[in-house]
């Protein structure tokens, strides 16, 4: 079973993920670079869970001085890095203090990758970011074997079922929205490796860094 549902997602996602990527590279490709690189239950109508986050999701303070977008890949060691030993210290210096205002975009490489960013939106905005950091813990549930049954595995701890996921998964509209975000950062800010940040939409850090680094680029615009 596990075999017949590996092959079905590799049809579907994969076929999803070349048929919408535009322009970096052929797929398949980039997954072994690219890892060097409790609110209410959704529920769904007419084949879509009604919560799913479409776009930008904001942590922290709205109005805060400075904005650091990072464009991060869900199949990435070098992203896992960061949201489990870096980020935690960056939310805690700058983001819960009301100086950050902190966004996650996905930057999608691989259809595993867009499989698992599709399903961190589909929680909600509430859940959104609890989900990210459940998925760069627990990685490797989904980088073997069935991602689905993986990722399922994972977010059912946040309250999204099995048919949550699926459902999730069948979004065209959230494909097509998550990778015209993947390509307008490429072509704005010329991203084409993850982590990438972008601080104020002006300074790049590109890389998992440290919070060292964060600090002295934050301190020249605090």
């Amino acid at each position: 079973m596990e075999t017949q549902n590996r092959r079905q997602f590799l049809t579907t996602s994969g076929g999803a993920f070349c048929a919408l990527s535009l322009g970096l590279g052929a797929c398949g490709e980039g997954r072994e670079s690219d890892r060097g690189q409790t609110a209410d239950e959704g529920t769904v109508s007419g084949g879509r869970l009604e919560n799913t986050v479409y776009g930008d999701v904001v942590l922290g303070e709205p109005a805060a001085p400075v904005e650091i977008i990072e464009y991060a890949s869900m199949t990435c060691g070098a992203c896992a890095h960061f949201h489990t030993n870096i980020f935690p210290e960056l939310k805690a210096k700058y983001i819960d203090t009301g100086k950050v205002r902190f966004i996650l975009r996905n930057f999608v490489t691989n259809s595993v990758d867009l499989s698992a960013s599709m399903v961190a939106r589909c929680g909600g905005e509430d859940k959104f970011y609890a989900l990210i950091d459940l998925m760069f813990a627990e990685r490797d549930k989904f980088l073997g074997g069935d991602p689905v049954t993986g990722i399922a595995d994972i977010v059912r701890r946040a309250g999204l079922s099995r048919t949550d996921v699926d459902s999730c998964l069948q979004d065209k509209e959230l494909q097509k929205a998550i990778i015209i975000s993947r390509d307008e950062g490429a072509k704005q800010y010329n991203v084409n490796r993850t982590p990438t940040f972008v601080v104020n939409r002006e300074e790049i850090i590109v890389g998992a860094g440290s919070i060292e680094e964060f600090d002295r680029v934050l301190a020249g615009y605090l």
